[in-house]
């Protein structure tokens, strides 16, 4: 689980990729119709979610859950649903929980800093420095729905902590 915060999340996303094998990108169906990037997505395993038809993207997570086991694949979701360059994260969508508790599969929270050096209005890119921590991983063995909403609150109140933290650090390497 990654927070999000710009189409550049992509550029994160790329290193995760690298570093780690069997990851999975799950991104708004939206994003297909983007040439030639939905393409590329399309090819590389991208799984594409409609947000407007909570049926097909509950089937769609549904499945993903399956693959996880049985194809040992890691899912990179961003549980707030969409980008936002505020100082606090947006409430985290239950989907990728419920995803972790169907598959008993473990939570590992990723958090980028603030993009201090991003001017979202004017559109524009100072410079400045992005600091990426791969937290602890979150068990859910043992999990049922009924754990979701508190796995929920519990994952959204530890990425925020340590997103103001890095937040703050990455800060003092701002030059706008």
């Amino acid at each position: 689980m990654l927070n999000h915060q710009s189409a550049i999340d992509i550029v994160m996303l790329s290193r995760l990729l690298r570093e780690f094998r069997n990851i999975v990108p799950v991104v708004k169906k939206e994003l297909f119709y983007m040439l030639p990037f939905g393409i590329a997505s399309y090819l590389v395993g991208v799984v594409f979610i409609d947000r407007k038809n909570t049926a097909s993207a509950k089937d769609v997570m549904k499945r993903e859950a399956v693959a996880i086991t049985k194809d040992h694949l890691k899912l990179a979701i961003f549980p707030e649903g969409t980008r936002h360059d505020n100082d606090t994260l947006l409430p985290f969508k239950k989907g990728s929980f419920h995803v972790a508790v169907d598959s008993q599969s473990i939570i590992q929270p990723v958090i980028v800093s603030k993009y201090h050096f991003l001017d979202h209005k004017r559109k524009r890119f100072g410079r400045g420095r992005v600091i990426i921590k791969i937290m602890p991983e979150i068990p859910t063995k043992g999990m049922t729905k009924a754990d979701v909403n508190e796995l929920t609150e519990r994952c959204q109140q530890l990425m925020q902590t340590e997103f103001d933290a890095l937040s703050a650090e990455a800060k003092q390497y701002c030059h706008n």
